[in-house]
């Protein structure tokens, strides 16, 4: 009997693995994009939510003028400093590039900012800056549309961050920052 525990305990340690290999983005440690896809399906009108969609300012120019180590270092930093600050009813999704989602269920739009703004400032010191726009999604409205009120906030705040930030030789430092923290 206990041979047979041990084959399914192996067995179903075999199964989690894949399951969150499959769930996760490789590189970062965040959700997937077919992991958001699948979060979408199960939320739209069922729930309320703090969408926040953010992408890195300057992506191509620090891959451009660092290397691309350097640019999979600064994605890297950005999911631990959300998966870091994030409460637990909030989820990272890495759903292109440089492009992330944080879906935060049943949460206040303003704790939810204020620990957005956080990880901000915690990236600026860094060397890294993204643009972010924030909503709040309930349940009578349509979810397509506060994606893309999300979505064209982002673009605003972008806009407005354009011309302030200049990567920095301090993202050379990241990836001694990030293996120090594994």
């Amino acid at each position: 009997m206990n041979w047979n525990f041990s084959a399914m305990s192996l067995i179903l340690y075999y199964l989690l693995l894949n399951i969150q290999y499959y769930m996760t983005d490789s590189l970062t440690g965040a959700y997937n994009r077919g992991c958001y896809d699948n979060e979408l399906h199960k939320i739209e009108y069922k729930t309320n939510y703090i969408i926040t969609l953010l992408d890195l300012n300057k992506f191509k120019l620090i891959n451009d003028t660092y290397g691309h180590m350097v640019g999979d270092d600064c994605l890297i930093l950005i999911t631990n400093l959300f998966i870091e600050n994030l409460p637990a009813n909030s989820r990272l999704y890495r759903i292109g590039g440089d492009e992330f989602v944080v879906l935060s269920k049943k949460a206040d739009y303003s704790s939810i900012s204020k620990i957005i703004e956080t990880i901000h400032t915690k990236a600026n010191d860094y060397g890294l800056n993204f643009a972010y726009g924030i909503v709040d999604y309930h349940i009578t409205e349509s979810l397509t549309d506060a994606i893309k009120k999300a979505d064209s906030l982002m673009y605003v705040d972008k806009k407005r961050k354009q011309d302030c930030y200049f990567p920095s030789d301090k993202l050379l430092n990241l990836h001694h920052i990030k293996t120090s923290q594994s």
